[in-house]
């Protein structure tokens, strides 16, 4: 049976978890971040109104665009930092920034489109969850570097 310290190898002080494993918690998260945004979607359908359900899809394609644009593929770049030329504090302010002007952004297609109270508000909470969404990629990224994807998992 194979112990806990002979699943694990070394990258600086920080214990890397194996490929193996790696890919079994980002197939695990995946799986139910994947399952949880399907239930959303079933549970809106299901227990509100049709107007519920296209706020929500109209929410998502105003939000999604910007956002991912907005990310950068930061993830990817941080994660691919092998000599860490820039410490992790740079990718958050970056990201920050792009975070805020995106969520902005975001605000601003809300009035010049003249959506509703409700409509505006709906959006503008997609666009706050996205944000925050977006912020944890940050830490995704620099977990995804040291090879932790159980964390990422979690």
């Amino acid at each position: 049976m194979e112990t806990r310290q002979s699943q694990v190898h070394e990258t600086g002080s920080r214990k890397a978890l194996p490929l193996r494993a790696n890919f079994a918690w980002t197939l695990a998260g995946m799986g139910v971040f994947s399952l949880s945004q399907w239930l959303l979607v079933v549970l809106l359908a299901k227990r509100g109104t049709p107007q519920m359900v296209g706020e929500y899809a109209l929410a998502l394609a105003v939000t999604a665009p910007v956002m991912i644009g907005a990310g950068l593929g930061l993830r990817s770049v941080q994660a691919s930092d092998a000599t860490e030329v820039h410490p992790f504090q740079d990718y958050l302010v970056l990201r920050g920034v792009t975070t805020l002007l995106a969520v902005a952004g975001i605000a601003g297609m809300v009035v010049m489109l003249g959506y509703g109270w409700t409509t505006g508000m709906v959006v503008m909470g997609i666009a706050v969850a996205k944000a925050f969404e977006s912020l944890s990629e940050v830490l995704y990224g620099w977990l995804q570097r040291h090879e932790r994807m159980d964390r990422i998992g979690i």
